[in-house]
């Protein structure tokens, strides 16, 4: 017992400023604040960026509204410490079928760099959005 302890007592110590995520593999490494205790003085943890592909569809009544929903959009992401890659103006579009009675949606193509735990904040603003009749947000792999 005592010598598994004491490996234990290693691992906890040596790893002591490196996170962990949920795979088990190491996450981003913590500075700690000049000289204090290890296990307790963090200044900041670095946030690992990951790389999404958003498509909204407007309803075509939004109009001039599609530009303020961007905005609202763009500056929720670089709040959360993201960033819009690209973003294109695919145009309107004839709908597959009818969504809420519209038969043509104005598309938005975005590729955005947001930490995982900003996503379903930006997921919340879209879903409010009533200008916005469907949307989809995938992450990118690789």
């Amino acid at each position: 017992m005592g010598m598994w302890w004491s490996l234990r007592w290693e691992f906890n110590v040596l790893c002591r400023g490196v996170s962990f995520d949920r795979m088990g593999g190491v996450g981003g490494f913590e500075t700690v604040v000049g000289g204090g205790n290890l296990g307790t003085d963090f200044e900041a943890k670095t946030e690992i960026m990951s790389k999404y592909e958003l498509v909204l569809v407007f309803s075509p009544k939004a109009g001039p509204g599609v530009e303020k929903v961007l905005e609202l959009l763009s500056k929720s992401i670089t709040e959360s410490g993201g960033r819009i890659v690209k973003r294109e103006d695919w145009g309107k579009k004839t709908l597959a079928y009818p969504i809420n009675k519209f038969t043509e949606g104005e598309y938005i193509y975005a590729a955005i760099e947001i930490p995982e735990e900003a996503v379903s904040k930006v997921d919340r603003k879209i879903k409010v959005e009533e200008s916005v009749i469907r949307y989809l947000l995938v992450r990118k792999d690789g």
